[in-house]
């Protein structure tokens, strides 16, 4: 199977590293989900938020994972890098539903499983989602593609839901999905712009701009949002 398109990049290796430019902007890239896990980690959480800030800690951790799949396929490109790179969205997605089900239960907005029971899921769906990857590769896109289907509505019902009372947090809120929409769009329109000059710097630099945007409010609202079930500031 020939390696899916990755950026316009994928022609024009330069010094051995598959999509040079798109490389070197990921690695300042890795300090959003990196600058999130540090704010969760200095967190003071009582017994009743332990569940809450262990799937924060893991929805970060994943999210770490996929910004570093990110950086692993632009530097090395091919059909692996790719699923790797699949596999870690879905297992951030995992983790950051597990945590918005743990916050809507502790917050008593709307129905929501026991926490102990969503983690276990988490867990579970994790190891499936690897397990698929690994040892039944076929299978990896179908089920990427269900935990997508399962999780994105609740992500950002749950994400709207929780934060539109507080106004950092709507502001973020509106910040993620303002990204999520240009990602969508500036992903979508770049393999019919890579005739043009200068189409090399386009991944490296806009799509990455707007992951930033998106996934950057997406991990500070997440820190936000537990900072407001401790009653923490979400600037410590």
């Amino acid at each position: 199977m020939a390696s899916p398109f990755v950026s316009c990049e994928d022609a024009l290796p330069a010094l051995g590293v598959f999509n040079f430019y798109a490389a070197m902007t990921s690695i300042p890239l890795l300090a959003v989900p990196l600058y999130s896990l540090w704010l969760a980690a200095q967190l003071r959480v009582k017994r009743r938020a332990r569940v809450v800030h262990a799937a924060l800690l893991m929805f970060l951790v994943s999210l770490t994972g996929l910004f570093c799949t990110n950086l692993y396929q632009h530097v090395f490109g091919g059909l692996w890098a790719f699923r790797l790179h699949e596999m870690m969205a879905a297992v951030q997605a995992l983790w950051n539903t597990c945590m918005l089900n743990a916050l809507r239960r502790q917050m008593g907005h709307g129905w929501a499983v026991d926490e102990f029971v969503g983690f276990a899921i988490a867990a579970a769906a994790t190891v499936a989602v690897i397990s698929a990857g690994q040892l039944r590769p076929a299978w990896q896109e179908p089920v990427c593609g269900t935990v997508a289907l399962l999780t994105v509505p609740m992500i950002l019902g749950s994400t709207g839901y929780l934060s539109w009372m507080d106004s950092r947090a709507w502001w973020l809120f509106k910040r993620s999905l303002t990204g999520l929409m240009l990602v969508q769009l500036v992903v979508g329109v770049e393999p019919h712009l890579c005739a043009f000059a200068g189409s090399v710097y386009y991944h490296a630099v806009v799509d990455h701009a707007c992951i930033w945007l998106f996934l950057g409010g997406v991990a500070l609202n997440a820190v936000h949002l537990v900072c407001i079930l401790t009653e923490q500031s979400p600037d410590a």
